[in-house]
């Protein structure tokens, strides 16, 4: 008998409307003797497997002969010992073939043993640190303004692993074009895109100017342009959580008068909110998207200290404005000729 014979489209339905149970059971114990001959009698499915051991072993191997020349190694030479490589694995748990079991589990375990093999010192994942010239952020790492636990889920999520490997200050704007929702967590607790990206900003550590080009916009043209609308919601973030009070203010404070849609996720869904909502909540919350927020300085504190001009409302002054207190008063004066004194 051919095992190609024993396959599932073949073997009688157990639900819908042509199940037939006794048809199925039947079609089981035919089966059950090939079945069992196959993988416990004959050395047939033992082989099939070390072949694809060996296969995928040689597979590795090639990946790995192609990465090792760009740290100066290569495969069954050692390095001197005066030579020190750093090597950064940005692959994750790579896998050739995930359903089978492998002599050298995951190629980054493989890659890491044959790099040890080559001389490395030292081992880092490059897609989770800070680029070595940052500077501290409020007296600490800046990728360290998200909570741990925050941050480990970040690490472990598709999208970062996917899609954040290897961003710049430049690429991470066509990322944060193709975004479609803010938010910290959402279901399970499981991290949005919004926040893997800031989590990548704390990393990178842009200048300022970028960030604030970021939130302005890109030319002059595209100030109020729905397409960058998260680019500018996802630079407000990153300059509330890094940013000195002063800047925070004078930046975000023009984009209250802005009212697009954004949509946010949470771990309930989806809900809506607006641009000048969300600054809002930058400006006077003490968390926002799941991250504790720096404190930030008060700004009649700065005003006094004579870091920040006075504020002015971005809307237009009314003349004579109509207080509650005075609408109360019209309606006494009419409905019983009393005059209430307005202080």
């Amino acid at each position: 008998m051919i095992l190609g014979e024993i396959d599932s489209k073949n073997t009688p339905p157990i639900r819908g409307p042509r199940a037939n149970l006794e048809a199925y059971l039947a079609h089981q114990d035919k089966y059950a003797g090939p079945l069992n001959q196959f993988y416990n009698e004959t050395p047939l499915y033992r082989e099939y497997c070390w072949d694809g051991k060996k296969a995928r072993h040689e597979e590795f191997k090639r990946i790995a002969d192609s990465l090792l020349p760009f740290i100066g190694g290569s495969a069954g030479a050692r390095k001197k010992d005066d030579e020190v490589a750093v090597i950064g694995i940005g692959l994750s748990k790579f896998s050739a073939c995930p359903r089978f079991s492998s002599l050298d589990g995951t190629f980054a375990s493989y890659f890491v043993q044959l790099a040890f093999f080559t001389g490395a010192r030292q081992f880092a994942s490059m897609d989770n640190k800070t680029v070595s010239d940052a500077i501290a952020v409020h007296g600490t790492n800046p990728q360290f303004l998200i909570e741990k636990i925050l941050r480990t889920r970040i690490y472990e999520s598709k999208y970062w692993k996917e899609q954040c490997f290897g961003l710049t200050e430049s690429t991470i704007i066509e990322k944060a074009f193709n975004l479609n929702y803010i938010g910290g967590q959402y279901g399970t607790q499981k991290p949005t895109e919004f926040i893997c990206l800031v989590l990548k900003l704390l990393q990178l550590q842009p200048n300022e100017e970028i960030v604030i080009k970021y939130i302005t916009g890109l030319s002059e043209d595209d100030d109020m342009d729905d397409s960058n609308k998260y680019l500018r919601a996802l630079g407000a973030f990153y300059l509330r959580l890094t940013g000195k009070p002063a800047t925070i203010y004078k930046v975000l404070e023009p984009l209250l008068d802005d009212p697009r849609k954004l949509r946010k996720r949470t771990l309930n869904g989806f809900v809506l909110t607006y641009m000048d909502e969300f600054i809002d909540e930058l400006l006077r919350e003490e968390r926002v998207c799941d991250v504790v927020l720096p404190r930030l300085t008060k700004r009649f504190i700065l005003e006094d200290s004579g870091d920040l001009d006075p504020r002015e409302s971005i809307q237009e002054p009314v003349k004579e404005p109509i207080t509650h207190l005075r609408i109360f008063e019209k309606t006494l004066h009419k409905s019983f000729s009393l005059k209430v004194a307005v202080p």
